[in-house]
């Protein structure tokens, strides 16, 4: 290696491993108090799954708590008593809002669980009506409510599933029979349809599940042959070959073909890091917010990376870039159905891939900050407008694809090709995928859906293939997030 030729290359190796270190010890998190505001977010969401229920025989909840049986639905019931201690555990935790108290407490009395109703409020009893109540309320349970303070609750910013069981226990305590049994009646109709749709999205879940392990199987012995094929291809190692290997010309042959590998991804790292670092000090200014910065970055850095696969990425002047990047003989309109037909199956085996690679990432590295380490998964739940939500499923469901398909299906597993068989390609080049994105939880994950989109592109030989399941796992799974945690 010719140190004087490569000196920027080894300059910029050494920043990318200094800066890596500098980050990774870091301990880089989200605000405290985000994060609680997440994690009641999700027990919101579980709020949907828990039926209210039946009128009680007093007009005491605390009475009404005592006198169940194992039979009753709430609080004794399987879920709600597992929930009943973590969320315990999250009402002592600072929250970010008197809104995120009142859901804290209104969770709570869905769990049926009205001791932990002054943990949420309490704080903020002194400045909101409904805290204020509800305090009240929860150390007298047999404090009349008015229907005045009833329509508090009903013209509150409480998301609308949280405000029936907030009415029923107050309404019972009161002895409104009639505003309880209709706020009774509109949450079970609305548990009603959770559950159908829930019911509905796990089935459709189980058989995406069962799918792509079938494909799996399919796609082994689809390997078996084109590895087989591969090796039969490739000439037999006679004397002359044996004699090359040990040639010092043979070493510099197969780092010329290297080079452009690690000079690509050496570049492109050190670009993404240091926009990375930058790109949070731009936002606030001017009015551009911070899932803006993100997008633009995203577009800088993967624009850049496409860039150097031009500039630095050919073994000789006369490799066209379309070709590198895998874009000649894709997107062609005869093809494209084929192509479609590939993505979904490509689609359905992620599901078990990641699930296995997923446990097997908890086992070695735990849990870490799970998909919250991603800032995009962050921006994404926390968008206080529908414009932001849009740009954001915008990013990660078309930029995404159409910046990292090229880049590690098109450009890297290519390169790799051309040396390796075909699953140790697509092995090393998922595994490069998911060290790029610099999270060491999520890497085995990232790395079975780069392992995965390299099979499928090199069965279709059509980048639209990845791109197109690559898109689509990145659009589900933000709509999920979206589902639970807005």
């Amino acid at each position: 290696m010719n140190i004087g030729r490569n000196g920027t290359l080894i300059a910029a190796a050494i920043y990318v491993i200094a800066v890596g270190a500098l980050i990774s010890g870091s301990n880089a998190s989200i605000d405290p108090t985000l994060a609680t505001s997440l994690e009641l977010r999700q027990f919101v969401f579980l709020a949907r799954t828990v039926p209210i229920e039946d009128a009680p025989a007093t007009n005491n909840p605390v009475e009404n708590k005592q006198k169940k049986g194992k039979g009753d639905k709430a609080h004794q019931g399987d879920m709600s008593s597992l929930l009943v201690r973590p969320l315990e555990d999250l009402a002592r935790r600072p929250m970010p809002s008197d809104l995120d108290r009142l859901r804290g407490a209104a969770v709570a009395l869905a769990f049926n669980a009205p001791e932990l109703v002054p943990l949420f409020v309490g704080p903020a009893a002194d400045r909101d009506p409904i805290a204020r109540l509800l305090v009240e309320w929860s150390f007298e349970p047999g404090r009349p409510v008015s229907q005045t303070e009833l329509d508090w609750i009903r013209s509150s910013d409480l998301d609308e599933h949280l405000k029936d069981p907030v009415i029923v226990a107050l309404a019972d305590s009161s002895g409104l029979t009639q505003q309880a049994m209709a706020a009774r009646q509109s949450a079970n109709q609305r548990w009603s349809r959770t559950v159908t749709a829930g019911a509905a999205l796990g089935l459709l879940a189980i058989a995406i599940m069962v799918i792509g392990s079938l494909l799996w199987f399919r796609t082994r012995t689809w390997a078996i042959r084109l590895e087989a094929s591969s090796e039969a291809n490739r000439p037999g190692p006679g004397d002359a070959d044996m004699r090359q290997e040990d040639d010092p010309r043979e070493f510099v042959r197969r780092w010329a073909e290297i080079l452009p590998i690690i000079r690509v991804f050496v570049y492109f790292l050190a670009m993404f890091m240091t926009v990375g670092v930058l790109a949070p000090m731009l936002a606030g200014r001017d009015g551009v917010s911070l899932p803006t910065v993100a997008v633009l970055t995203y577009i800088v850095t993967g624009s850049f990376g496409l860039w150097l696969i031009k500039a630095v990425g050919r073994k000789s002047p006369d490799e066209r870039w379309s070709t590198l990047v895998g874009l000649d003989g894709s997107f062609q309109r005869e093809n494209l159905a084929r192509a479609v037909v590939g993505a979904l199956a490509a689609y359905c085996m992620i599901w078990p891939a990641m699930l296995g690679s997923s446990i097997l990432s908890s086992g070695l590295f735990g849990d870490g900050g799970g998909i919250f380490e991603n800032p995009m998964a962050v921006f994404l739940v926390t968008g206080s407008d529908r414009s932001t939500t849009v740009l954001m499923l915008l990013s990660v469901s078309v930029l995404a694809p159409m910046f990292e398909e090229p880049l590690f299906r098109g450009f890297l597993y290519g390169r790799l090709r051309q040396r390796m068989r075909p699953v140790p390609a697509a092995a090393l080049s998922g595994l490069i995928f998911g060290a790029a994105h610099m999270s060491l939880v999520n890497m085995l994950p990232l790395a079975a859906i780069g392992f995965t989109l390299a099979l499928a592109y090199e069965k279709s030989r059509d980048l639209a293939t990845p791109m197109i399941a690559h898109g689509l796992w990145n659009l589900v799974e933000a709509l999920m997030l979206l589902a639970v945690f807005t």
